[in-house]
């Protein structure tokens, strides 16, 4: 289980999320783990890359993404941060039930493509 905690997808630099050409890559850097890039666009394109560290990437056309449209991404990711769980359901766990699991974050945007070269990129906001 991971909480979810805010952050803004304008937040992430250029240097973290870059979508350029086909590929949209992603490096959140130390402190970020199990990262997930999910992309959905036109023809029901729909892809999902993800890695234990804090970078991931996915080109479009690679995966079949071609069409001419508007596609969007989530991606999420945990911190090495971790948050207190108070839970009252005994889940048969007992002591070995944690206490603490790490904090994640969400950010989703979408861009434009036009046979599977992204042309603009629009930050949208977070989960939480």
């Amino acid at each position: 289980m991971i909480l979810f905690s805010s952050a803004q997808a304008s937040d992430l630099e250029e240097s973290q999320f870059q979508a350029k050409g086909s590929q949209v890559r992603v490096n959140l850097g130390s402190g970020y783990f199990n990262v997930c890039l999910t992309i959905s666009g036109p023809e029901g394109y729909n892809a999902r890359s993800c890695a234990d560290g804090g970078s991931v990437s996915l080109d479009l056309i690679k995966t079949g993404g071609t069409g001419s449209g508007l596609y969007s991404y989530n991606l999420t990711a945990a911190t090495d941060e971790f948050v207190s769980v108070n839970t009252v359901m005994d889940n048969g766990r007992g002591s070995l039930d944690p206490n603490q699991i790490p904090k994640g974050v969400g950010f989703s945007g979408s861009f434009a493509a036009a046979e599977g070269v992204i042309k603009d990129v629009m930050k949208q906001g977070a989960e939480e």
